[in-house]
Formats: structure tokens, C-alpha cells, sequence
């Protein structure tokens, strides 16, 4: 089974907010897949359901971002899943608005969500999927962060959405990270 989770914090003032992209990433993909969250538990919403003959567990943490690895660990030990089958996806200051890196086994970068997870798992060892939203010049980040994409930028990320979907497809068909890695760069 992979667990993949987008990270985001709960409520309808944080909705399409640049923090949320990892909540924007899970809708884009139950969209595609045409399912919905269907279960709550674990500190948070999830669903169970298979791609290509493959298991996933699709998720977005019930708790505050900062607090994203609670449900994580849940779901790990409940699940007895490793932590090389997980995958996060979440905003990344330090890319450009349209842009993505996928790391395994890196550090935080300074996002609190990561650092939670990566405390609570006990371990760096798992996908990061981050999707730049690119850093301000002139504001202050919390508020940044917090602020609404505007059409224009929502446009650009259904691009970077489009890409991590066939990661997914890819994951599904190979079940290794490598060689889906080795061809979404192609």
C-alpha cells in the first residue's frame, strides 16, 4: 500500500490558499479518479482505493499543518506500512510558482508540517513532492503563504497537479519510486 497525503490546514478560510497545495493536490487527483474521501479517522480524512491493481490510502490531516504528522503516524502504525511507501505532497517557498522537486530522504527545508512528520515517523526516509509557490519579495511569509491563488496561478498549478498525477499512474504501474521517477522526466 502507499500512503499519499497533501498537506493543508482545515477550514474554509484556508481553502486555495498557497499552504494549501497539498490539499489542492488531493482534490485534483480524487477528481481524476472520480472518488471522494470517504472515512475519517486518524486525525484525518481519507479514503482507500486502487490504481492500476495497486493499493492507495489518499489523506488530508484533520489537525493544523504544523501538526500533520499525528496523522501520519496513525496511519503508518495502523496500516503497518513503511515509510518508503509514503508520499507528501506540500507548498515549497523555495521553488518558483510552476515548478516541483521530488526528494527522498531530505530534510524539511524549514516547513513545519515536514518537520512534524519527519518527528513523529522518526525518519527523513519518504517522498517530499514539493510544489513551489515561489517566495515573496515585499511580504510578510505567514501572510503569503496564507493568501489566495489567484485564476492565473491556478492555471499554471493544474500543470504541476497533471504531472504528479501521472507520478501516481507511474508509481501504480512500476511500484518503485525510481523508475517513476526516471520517467516523469521524460
Amino acid at each position: 500500500m502507499k500512503i499519499i497525503v497533501g498537506l493543508g490546514n482545515v477550514g474554509k478560510e484556508f481553502e486555495n490558499t498557497r499552504h494549501n497545495i497539498g490539499f489542492l493536490v488531493i482534490d485534483y487527483f480524487l477528481k481524476k479518479l472520480k472518488i471522494k474521501l470517504d472515512k475519517e479517522n486518524f486525525d484525518c480524512l481519507y479514503t482507500l482505493t486502487k490504481i492500476n491493481n495497486d493499493n492507495f490510502l489518499l489523506a488530508k490531516p484533520t489537525t493544523l499543518m504544523n501538526l500533520s504528522g499525528n496523522c501520519i503516524q496513525k496511519i503508518i502504525n495502523y496500516y503497518h506500512v513503511t515509510s518508503e511507501n509514503l508520499i507528501v505532497f506540500s507548498d515549497d517557498l523555495d521553488q518558483d510558482l510552476g515548478k516541483y522537486k521530488i526528494r527522498v530522504n531530505c530534510s524539511c527545508g524549514g516547513h513545519n508540517g515536514l518537520r512534524d512528520i519527519s518527528a513523529k515517523i522518526k525518519t527523513d526516509n519518504y517522498l517530499h513532492f514539493k510544489i513551489g509557490i515561489g517566495r515573496p519579495k515585499d511580504k510578510n511569509i505567514k501572510n503569503y503563504v496564507l493568501d489566495k491563488f489567484n485564476k492565473n496561478e491556478l492555471i499554471c498549478l493544474k500543470k504541476i497537479f497533471e504531472k504528479a498525477y501521472k507520478f501516481l499512474q507511474l508509481i501504480s504501474l512500476n511500484s518503485s519510486i525510481n523508475v517513476a521517477l526516471s520517467k516523469l522526466n521524460n
